[in-house]
C-alpha cells in the first residue's frame, strides 16, 4: 500500500542503503576525477542490479569525464541479466562487462571462471587478473561473512546450505585486495553494531544471520586479512547504519 511503501522507505535500513550508495558514488567519482589514468578499470563484486554503479557512471558522463571500464561480478544469473539490460537502456553497454562467478571461493577471485557462451563452447577459461583494477567495490557482502578465514558447511538461514568451504571475511578481503591495482582503491561496507534500529533489522526483518560490526572489529578483520601496506579510511554517514572502508593498496604491493 502507499502508506506501507512510505513507511518502508523511511526506516533506518532504507535510509542507510541510500546513504551507503550515495557515499560509494562520491568516493568512486572522486577517485576517477583525481586519477591521471584516462581509462580506469572497475570491478563490482556481488554487484546485484548494480544501480549505484550506473549512477556513478552516469554522474561521470554528465560531467564530461571518461567512464571507467566496469566488470560486474555476481553468482546470480538473473541479477546479471538485469544489470546488462540496465546498461543497454542507459547506453553503457560498451563500458560494462558481466561475469558470473562464486566470489566466495577460498582459493581466490583469480581462480579460473567461464566468461561467456563463446568461451564455454570453446572450453576456454579466463581469470580475474591480479593487480589490475583501479577500483574494486564490495559494499554489500561483508556482513554476511563470519570473522573466521574459512567457513565449512556454510548455511544461511535455511536458505543456502552447502558442504563446500567458503571464504570468511578476512579471506574474502584478501582475495578482493589481490585483484586491486597497486595504488588502487578497495571499497567495502559493513553494517554498524550501533545501528539505531538494529533490533528491528535482526528480529523483525529477520536478517538474523548478518554480522554488524563496530569500526574496531572491522579494523581487526582487515588486519587479519594481512593486506600488506594498506591504508584505511573510514566513512560513516550521519544515519549511523553503515560504515564504508576505503582501503588503499600500497603502490609497492605487487605479487
Amino acid at each position: 500500500t502507499p502508506k506501507m511503501r512510505e513507511w518502508l522507505r523511511n526506516v533506518h535500513d532504507a535510509i542507510g542503503l541510500r546513504s551507503r550508495a550515495e557515499l560509494m558514488i562520491q568516493l568512486i567519482t572522486k577517485e576517477v576525477l583525481n586519477s591521471s589514468d584516462n581509462q580506469q578499470r572497475w570491478a563490482s563484486l556481488a554487484c546485484g542490479a548494480a544501480q549505484p554503479v550506473y549512477d556513478a557512471m552516469t554522474r561521470l558522463s554528465e560531467a564530461g569525464n571518461v567512464i571507467p571500464e566496469v566488470t560486474l561480478v555476481d553468482h546470480d544469473t538473473e541479477a546479471l541479466a538485469l544489470a546488462a539490460k540496465t546498461a543497454k537502456e542507459k547506453g553503457l553497454s560498451q563500458q560494462v562487462h558481466t561475469q558470473k562467478m562464486n566470489i566466495l571461493k577460498p582459493e581466490g577471485l583469480t581462480a579460473p571462471i567461464l566468461v561467456d557462451k563463446v568461451a564455454q563452447s570453446l572450453g576456454k577459461r579466463v581469470k580475474l587478473p591480479s593487480d589490475s583494477f583501479d577500483i574494486v567495490d564490495a559494499v554489500g557482502i561483508l556482513e554476511y561473512l563470519g570473522n573466521d578465514n574459512f567457513v565449512k558447511n556454510f548455511e544461511y538461514g535455511g536458505v543456502i546450505k552447502s558442504k563446500r568451504t567458503f571464504a570468511g571475511a578476512p579471506t574474502f578481503l584478501k582475495n578482493a585486495y589481490e585483484i586491486t591495482k597497486p595504488g588502487g582503491l578497495l571499497l567495502v561496507g559493513n553494517m554498524l553494531d550501533t545501528h539505531p534500529q538494529l533490533g528491528f533489522t535482526l528480529n523483525t526483518l529477520q536478517w538474523s544471520h548478518i554480522q554488524p560490526r563496530s569500526i574496531g572489529e572491522m579494523v581487526g578483520v582487515i588486519d587479519s586479512a594481512g593486506l600488506n601496506g594498506a591504508e584505511v579510511e573510514v566513512h560513516c554517514p550521519d544515519d549511523g547504519v553503515y560504515a564504508l572502508y576505503a582501503i588503499r593498496k600500497s603502490p609497492k604491493d605487487v605479487h
